[in-house]
C-alpha cells in the first residue's frame, strides 16, 4: 500500500524591467496538486505468478495567466484496477505474459460540465526460447489518450470561431503488436523487431453550419472514424572485439536502426490518407564503444543519422517556392558526438569515487533541423564531476 501527495507551485515572468523599475507585464503561478494510492498483492509459484491491485490518482492544476488573470481550475482523477499473470513453462523456455486495466476518469473544468470517460487496455506477449541463444517473441497491447478538458467540458471562442465541448468523447485508442528474434552469444548479439500501430478514434473539430447568437460559426468535436497507422522494422546488434581476442577490455562497434514502412495519416482537409508529417523514414545509431577496467576509463563515439522526413511549410519567407502550408521533403542529417569517462579517485573499498566525464555533441559542427525552422545547436561541451558513495 502506498500514499502520496505531490505540490510544485511556478511562476513566469514575461516582459522587460526598467532598472529598478516594475515588470512591464506578468504570468502569474501554476500550481499543481497530485495525490494518490495504490495497493497491489502478488501471488507466485513455481510456474505462476499473479499480480492484482488497485490505483486512484488525483491531479489538479491552477493556472493564472497574462497579469495574474485566474484560469478555471482543471481537476482529473482516475480509478483503476488491474490484473496481471505471468505463466512459465518447460524449464522457462516458455514464458505466456497476460494483463487487463480498466480506468475510470473524471475531468473537471471549475464552473463548466464535467465527463466521466472509461477505458479498458488488455496487453498479451509470448517469448519462446528454442535455443539457449535465441529468444522468439511476440506482444500485442492497447492504450488510450484521454481528449483535452477544454474539449470535454469547455466552450471557447477564439479566432472568431464557437468552439463547442462534447462531454461524450471516447478516448482515442491504440492497437499496437510487434513479432521479433533475438540472438546472443558470449561476445555478440543481435536483434530483429517488427511494429504494428493503429491509432483510431482521435479528437478532431468540423464546422456544423449553424451560427451562435452572436453571429460566430460553431465547431464542434467528434472522434473521427478513421486513424493513423505507424509500421516498420526495428534491427541492431553489437560486437565485443576484446572479448573475441580474450581482452580485458570491452572494445567493439554498435548499431541499431528503425525503418518505417508505414506512416499513414488522415487528413480531414483531403479526406484521404497521406503519409504523416515529421516522421523520418530511418532513424540509425551506430558507433564504437570501449572500456578497460583496470585504468578506468571508458569512451563513445556515436553517429545519429535522421532520414528524410515530409514537413509542412510554416515559413514562406525561407521557401518561396513551396507554397504556404504547403509539403517538402526535409533532408536528412547525421550528428556525430564523443563521450569520455575516467575515474580519477577512489578509495581501496570503492566507497568514494570521484568521476570525470566529457561531452564534445555535434563534433563536426554540422547545421541540422530538428523540427523545420528550428536549427539545433552547433558544437557544444559539457564537463561534469561525479561523487558517488556507496
Amino acid at each position: 500500500l502506498r500514499y502520496f501527495h505531490t505540490e510544485e507551485h511556478r511562476k513566469y515572468y514575461y516582459g522587460s524591467r526598467d532598472l529598478d523599475g516594475p515588470l512591464a507585464y506578468t504570468y502569474g503561478p501554476y500550481d499543481t496538486k497530485i495525490n494518490g494510492m495504490q495497493s497491489q498483492i502478488t501471488a507466485n509459484w513455481s510456474f505462476l505468478e499473479i499480480t492484482g491491485g488497485v490505483d486512484w490518482t488525483e491531479f489538479k492544476t491552477q493556472d493564472y495567466g497574462y497579469n495574474y488573470a485566474k484560469s478555471p481550475a482543471v481537476t482529473h482523477s482516475d480509478k483503476a484496477g488491474f490484473l496481471i499473470g505471468k505463466l512459465r513453462l518447460f524449464n522457462e523456455k516458455l514464458i505466456v505474459n497476460a494483463g487487463v486495466r480498466y480506468d475510470e476518469y473524471k475531468v473537471e473544468l471549475e464552473g463548466f460540465k464535467s465527463a466521466t470517460p472509461t477505458n479498458l487496455t488488455p496487453s498479451f506477449g509470448v517469448a519462446f526460447l528454442p535455443l539457449d541463444w535465441v529468444k522468439l517473441r511476440a506482444n500485442y497491447a492497447e492504450g488510450f489518450h484521454l481528449p483535452t478538458p477544454n474539449q470535454l467540458t469547455r466552450d471557447v471562442i477564439s479566432g472568431g470561431v464557437h468552439y463547442i465541448a462534447n462531454p461524450d468523447l471516447d478516448p482515442y485508442t491504440s492497437e499496437s503488436f510487434e513479432i521479433g528474434v533475438d540472438v546472443f552469444q558470449d561476445w555478440w548479439d543481435a536483434y530483429v523487431t517488427y511494429f504494428h500501430s493503429k491509432y483510431t478514434g482521435q479528437v478532431r473539430s468540423a464546422a456544423t453550419g449553424a451560427f451562435d447568437d452572436n453571429g460566430l460559426p460553431v465547431v464542434e468535436y467528434f472522434n473521427s472514424s478513421q486513424g493513423t497507422t505507424y509500421a516498420g522494422i526495428e534491427f541492431g546488434g553489437k560486437l565485443n572485439i576484446g572479448g573475441l581476442l580474450n581482452w580485458k577490455s570491452y572494445f567493439g562497434p554498435y548499431m541499431k536502426a528503425t525503418h518505417f514502412t508505414a506512416r499513414r495519416a488522415y487528413r480531414e482537409a483531403t479526406r484521404a490518407y497521406e503519409t504523416d508529417t515529421e516522421i523520418p523514414d530511418w532513424v540509425v545509431a551506430y558507433g564504437l564503444d570501449f572500456d578497460n577496467p583496470d585504468i578506468k576509463f571508458s569512451f563513445n563515439i556515436n553517429a545519429s543519422y535522421v532520414g528524410r522526413a515530409r514537413v509542412q511549410n510554416w515559413s514562406p519567407i525561407n521557401r518561396p517556392n513551396v507554397p504556404y502550408q504547403g509539403y517538402f521533403i526535409a533532408p536528412s542529417y547525421t550528428i556525430v558526438d564523443l563521450l569520455f569517462k575516467k575515474e580519477i579517485f577512489s578509495l581501496s573499498d570503492d566507497k568514494h569515487k570521484v568521476t570525470l566525464n566529457l561531452a564534445i555533441r555535434n563534433v563536426l559542427n554540422k547545421y541540422y533541423e530538428s523540427r523545420v525552422d528550428y536549427p539545433g545547436p552547433g558544437r557544444n561541451f559539457f564537463v561534469s564531476l561525479r561523487y558517488d558513495y556507496n
